[in-house]
């Protein structure tokens, strides 16, 4: 008689990971999705309960976090390891924990999807299933990045205390963005991260995360400008930024004569706060050399700042932010700042 799922995950799968390195919970964890994936443009709802999925995660040094690199699934002992493991449902496992590599096996023979390539692979003998180590040196191997730079360190922080609870893909969205601008700094380019997200999937909360997360990795010497289109998502946006950064995290507005936020590390503001939609202020030239500092009862932004913020803008989904980001544009035409604006 055969082993079902979880005796077969018992006597055949747990004693061969934790030979194999896997015997500790900063390289080992079990996730089991949500019933709902947030992911492509509609989303999609599981049928049936969710199943639980071995993470195996890279862990280097005493960093405060592991990284999650693979999926393991676990299949009864009778069953074909490589059944439902089609390219797109590798491909889909992938992107729904953003890891590189999905494993699948029965106890006895195990089979892989590799990200880098799109191929799947299999079936082998469990007895040869990568050890941790090896995994380790694969994944730095496949995405050229060498974990044990410090620039890399951003990718083993922990969340910020007031939000550790992270979803899932919360997690998988901020270490995707990490892993992009670590290339980006390799190759000499400006590291740029676009994360779209539905209604209600705490986008704020990941941003607040990834800028904790930098922050405990050394990677934000400057301060950091989280830009709003309307009031309410400012007051929302400080609500959560405070509860990780504290008095760190402050308004952009004018305080006895100064910027409130001068000091701080995050400058939580709107297109109006900076002085980029009001086409009746009266704004004094701006001292040479400043950036995102406090002019009168406007805030100065230099080009390099203008450029990315108004680019997001233009390019939003939301008719609105649209809508302000052009009138920011043609004011600041108008007003002389730019001869021509190319935001490109």
């Amino acid at each position: 008689m055969s082993y079902n799922e979880q005796e077969t995950r018992f006597f055949l799968i747990d004693p061969v990971l934790r030979d194999k390195g896997y015997n500790d919970h900063q390289r080992l964890k079990l996730e089991t999705p949500s019933p709902v994936e947030p992911t492509g443009p509609k989303g999609l709802r599981r049928r049936g309960p969710g199943r639980t999925d071995y993470l195996l995660c890279v862990q280097v040094g005493d960093m405060p976090k592991s990284l999650p690199v693979g999926v393991l699934e676990a299949k009864k002992e009778s069953e074909d390891l490589l059944k439902g493991m089609q390219q797109a449902k590798g491909y889909a496992d992938c992107r729904r924990f953003e890891v590189k590599y999905v494993f699948s096996t029965n106890g006895h023979l195990y089979g892989e999807f590799d990200f880098f390539t799109n191929l799947q692979g299999g079936p082998f003998s469990f007895a040869d299933f990568p050890p941790h180590p090896d995994l380790t040196a694969r994944y730095a191997k496949d995405t050229g990045i060498d974990i044990t730079r410090p620039d890399a360190a951003m990718l083993f922080q922990a969340d910020s205390p007031a939000w550790s609870l992270s979803r899932y893909y919360q997690d998988a969205a901020i270490r995707a963005a990490f892993e992009k601008i670590i290339r980006c700094r390799q190759q000499g380019e400006p590291a740029r991260v676009l994360l779209t997200l539905a209604t209600g999937s705490g986008k704020t909360i990941i941003a607040t995360n990834l800028l904790w997360r930098l922050s405990q990795a050394g990677q934000l010497p400057k301060p950091a400008h989280f830009l709003c289109d309307r009031d309410e998502l400012r007051e929302q946006a400080y609500d959560k930024l405070s509860a990780a950064f504290g008095g760190n995290a402050r308004i952009v507005k004018t305080e006895k004569g100064g910027n409130a936020a001068a000091n701080a590390r995050i400058h939580i503001a709107t297109f109006q706060t900076l002085g980029l939609d009001d086409p009746g202020a009266v704004r004094p030239e701006p001292v040479e050399g400043q950036t995102s500092t406090d002019q009168g009862t406007q805030m100065y932004i230099s080009a390099d700042e203008a450029k990315p913020i108004l680019k997001a803008g233009l390019t939003a989904e939301d008719p609105q932010v649209r809508e302000n980001a052009e009138r920011a544009r043609e004011n600041l035409l108008r007003l002389g700042r730019f001869d021509y604006l190319d935001v490109e």
